[in-house]
């Protein structure tokens, strides 16, 4: 993801958008200054060429327009793809770090699989060993019952 970004290339596009900006406002300062050329030779009186400055001014305005727009509009570029960025490697981040969770959890049950085998097979030892114990306990007092019975009282 992280290697996916290339600083190099995002700038160069960046200096292209940048450049493209500025070749259209001088484009557009260039058709001002040109309009309004062509109105004052083509139109010799006072009143129109005043309105063609004036239409040449107006458009000049507008050029100046561009540039902002531009800057404003690669800056929410910008922007979004550092989000977009920002995003993708959050979930790749998490991703990762759920999947180690899982191998780090898998790698500690094997890692003491044998140990609790071992319990385990001690555990039904001392449950055999109980069960016999409480066997003969119940034996014992039935071999203490009848030899009470077989053998009179002492006085």
């Amino acid at each position: 993801m992280v290697d996916s970004y290339d600083p190099e290339t995002e700038s160069l596009k960046l200096a292209q958008q940048v450049q493209n900006a500025l070749v259209q406002t001088a484009a557009v300062e260039a058709g001002a200054l040109g309009l309004g050329a062509i109105l004052v030779a083509v139109l010799h009186t006072t009143l129109l060429d005043v309105t063609g400055l004036l239409g040449a001014g107006a458009l000049a305005a507008l050029g100046f327009y561009v540039l902002p727009y531009r800057r404003n509009r690669l800056k929410q570029e910008l922007r979004e793809g550092i989000d977009a960025l920002r995003q993708q490697l959050n979930e790749a981040l998490t991703r990762q770090f759920e999947r180690e969770l899982t191998d780090g959890m898998q790698r500690m049950r094997e890692a003491i699989a044998p140990y609790t085998r071992f319990v385990r097979v001690e555990r039904e030892k001392l449950d055999r060993v109980a069960g016999e114990m409480e066997r003969l306990r119940r034996e014992l007092s039935d071999i203490r019952v009848a030899t009470a019975r077989a053998l009179p009282p002492q006085e």
